[in-house]
């Protein structure tokens, strides 16, 4: 897959690629949920698990890892920055 369009101010990617890539995506973010899905919610835990999107521009690697999530009231997570 590659990354068509970047909407700077929006945090919005675009990106297009072949059935065969979308199809390994799909399968991946299915994965991801399932495994999140597994997570106890009524613990501190499990609510503050989500979906990370990894995006590689250079390599045009994808990478959807579940990770712990930073809530901020109104609905928009935040992932713990790595540095």
């Amino acid at each position: 897959m590659r990354v068509l369009n970047r909407f700077l101010g929006m945090g919005l990617e675009r990106l297009d690629g072949p059935f065969d890539q979308a199809l390994g995506l799909s399968l991946a973010l299915q994965s991801c949920l399932h495994a999140i899905n597994r997570y106890n919610r009524s613990t501190t835990k499990g609510k503050s698990m989500g979906v990370l999107f990894s995006i590689k521009l250079d390599s045009q690697a994808i990478s959807v890892i579940e990770a712990p999530v930073k809530d901020h009231g109104n609905g928009a997570a935040q992932f713990p920055s790595n540095t």
